[in-house]
């Protein structure tokens, strides 16, 4: 499955590739604790990051809220466990406004309507109730859950919504 590096809108926000000038937000939400507590501790990140060019991964949309010039946070589709998987990250300044419900809704309605899979699937820790809450706001269902990373994991799945088609005429 190829992915795009198209830009997508939602009321609020600009969906689209990650520039260099975003590099204190892809710094924060790869380093912050916070950010980083259910998803294994903060990066270390490379000595020659600063200079590592950004933007370059399809299939990861920065998420621009209207009015600023900078990110907040990404929202990416990737291709694990045979099936597409939808992740985000958000820097804390930015929890709490609607950001990751808004941006995962828009890009599943780019996968359901640019791809032909069936499914999309979310993992997240057992211990993280806010993404529980919000993968079952988005109609994501628990299928199982494991142990990895050294702690219970849960995998959501969300079907391809049927939608009627009537013909015109």
């Amino acid at each position: 499955m190829a992915w795009t590096d198209e830009t997508i809108r939602t009321e609020r926000l600009l969906l689209r590739a990650v520039r260099d000038r975003d590099r204190p937000a892809v710094v924060t939400y790869l380093t912050d604790p916070q950010v980083r507590e259910f998803l294994g501790g903060p990066v270390e990140l490379p000595p020659d990051f600063d200079s590592h060019p950004l933007g370059q991964q399809p299939g990861v949309w920065g998420v621009q809220p209207d009015g600023s010039e900078t990110i907040v946070g990404t929202v990416s589709i990737t291709h694990r466990r045979d099936r597409p998987e939808i992740s985000y990250n958000l820097i804390p300044s930015a929890w709490g406004r609607g950001y990751a419900a808004e941006s995962c809704a828009a890009v599943l309605d780019w996968v359901w309507d640019t791809t032909t899979d069936d499914q999309v699937i979310a993992v997240t820790q057992v211990a993280n109730t806010t993404s529980l809450a919000l993968l079952a706001r988005l109609g994501f269902a628990e299928s199982e859950r494991f142990e990895e990373f050294g702690a219970e994991q849960s995998l959501h799945i969300l079907d391809r919504p049927h939608r009627e088609y009537r013909a015109s005429g």
